[in-house]
Parts: structure tokens; sequence; C-alpha cells
């Protein structure tokens, strides 16, 4: 997404982010570190399916205590996520719906719900429902 908003100057930066937990929420943690290091890119990215999609890193109070000094001091672990970041989403918006229109077969479609989004070898199988 990074390289989409720098191609379109759509504003953005990469910051990272700190999940912090408690003593009694480092199960929690712990298995949330586990969900994001399973999941892989769809098939058709470039990324290496040997990455996960959501590269996080576990890390002690300690280490978050040194990304961010004005952390309690009980907090006993944190999950680092160093590719999360903030980004225009009105910009954002507008260059995807300007990519949608301005492709052959594309068209925005106000008033309708998503239902369903599923993967195929060609792309993607989108279930509407228009109220």
């Amino acid at each position: 997404m990074y390289d989409y908003c720098r191609e379109r100057s759509i504003p953005h930066k990469k910051l990272g982010k700190l999940v912090v937990a408690l003593p009694h929420q480092t199960n929690y943690i712990e298995k949330l570190h586990e969900r994001c290091q399973s999941l892989r890119h769809h098939r058709q990215s470039s990324n290496s399916d040997s990455e996960p999609a959501v590269p996080t890193e576990l890390i002690s109070g300690d280490r978050a205590r040194e990304l961010e000094p004005d952390l309690s001091p009980h907090i006993a672990k944190a999950l680092w996520s160093s590719e999360t970041g903030i980004v225009d989403s009105h910009a954002l918006m507008d260059a995807l719906e300007g990519d949608v229109t301005s492709s052959e077969t594309g068209e925005v479609v106000l008033g309708t719900r998503v239902v369903r989004v599923d993967p195929t070898a060609e792309g993607w199988v989108v279930q509407l429902l228009t109220a």
C-alpha cells in the first residue's frame, strides 16, 4: 500500500504500532502474534508466500518502553507491528475510486453492501446486496 500511496502522492507515513499487554493479557497477545505470523498474502501478490502478510514481533515490556518511554511499568509484553502506518483516507478513497472508474470493467455502486469476497485464480468474486 505504501508503494500505491507514493505513486499517487497520497499523504502517508509508516510509524509502526505497539499493541501492549498487562501480565493477565499476555496469552491473548501471544495468540494474536501467532495469528499474524500465520496469515499469508493472496497468491496474486508480488510478496513471497513465506513472508507473513502481517509482520509482527513479540517483544518484552522493557523493549516496548525503549520504543515508547511513557508506557506503564506494568506492561509485560507488546506486539510490535513495524509496517503499520497512517494514510489520508479521503485521498486514498479518491485514488481507488479513480482506478475503478477509469478501468474498462469497473463501476462504483452506491447504496450497496458487500456480502462476501472470495479469491479465485483470476482475481476476486464479490457478492453484493443492493438496497
